[in-house]
Order: structure tokens, then sequence, then C-alpha cells
């Protein structure tokens, strides 16, 4: 099944934040311009904000553009040994319970006996303990 076309918006949305063509601080095209560039309703533009402001990507305000936050300084989780990491989207059910998008990046932690942690990736670093 294909993606919506306000997740194809987002996506490229989210891939230019990521190259740095918006940089931290920079404001957003306006809605009219980006569903122009993407031959989309405005609608569709305002959906891909609107996941992108979920996931702590952008922030907006009334009567404005949205413009792309600064990033998140991230927490630091050591990994107990014996610990599997697998990295994968999120599911929906895991989305709605945390408030994130669904197939927002997550890390998931799993030990043998325990039930698995799950954490955003744009949000933590995970390390391995050194002796």
């Amino acid at each position: 099944m294909a993606p919506a076309k306000y997740q194809d918006v987002a996506n490229e949305l989210r891939r230019r934040i990521a190259t740095r063509q918006f940089p931290p601080g920079a404001s957003l095209p306006s809605e009219s311009v980006i569903a122009a560039t993407f031959n989309c309703k405005r609608d569709t533009v305002r959906a891909a904000i609107a996941e992108l402001v979920r996931e702590g990507l952008l922030c907006t305000a009334r009567g404005r553009t949205a413009s792309v936050k600064a990033p998140l300084d991230k927490a630091t989780v050591a990994l107990p040994a014996g610990a599997e990491v697998n990295a994968r989207p999120a599911t929906r059910p895991e989305a709605e319970a945390h408030g994130w998008s669904p197939g927002l990046p997550v890390f998931e932690i799993s030990l043998p006996g325990l039930p698995a942690l799950i954490y955003p990736a744009e949000a933590y670093t995970l390390t391995t303990p050194t002796d």
C-alpha cells in the first residue's frame, strides 16, 4: 500500500531538514509554495507539517510559516551486557501510546526475560559500557 501524499511531503521535508537545506531556525516556505512544489493541496501540506511538529522537528505559530527547531540535546542510554538493539519504525499502536507519529524511528532494546524498551531515535544516543 502506497503511503498517503502527506507522508510523501513529510518525508521530503524531513530529508531537507536532515540535509540542512532547511537548517535549524530557518522558516519553511509558505503552505502555498510547498503545495505548488509537491503538486498537492494545502490541507496535505498542513497534515505533513503537523506530523513534523509532533516529531519535534518543526514549530508553528499562528500567522507565521513553520520553522525548523534546533536539534535536541540527546539523552544517553548505556546498554547493559547482553542487550539486543533493533532500529525500526514505531508501530501505529506504539505511536498512539506515546504521542509519536507512526513510523518515527525508534530503538527497541531487548534483554532476556524482560519486556522490550523503546526509545525515539531522535532523542537518544546508545552507548556500550567500556571496561
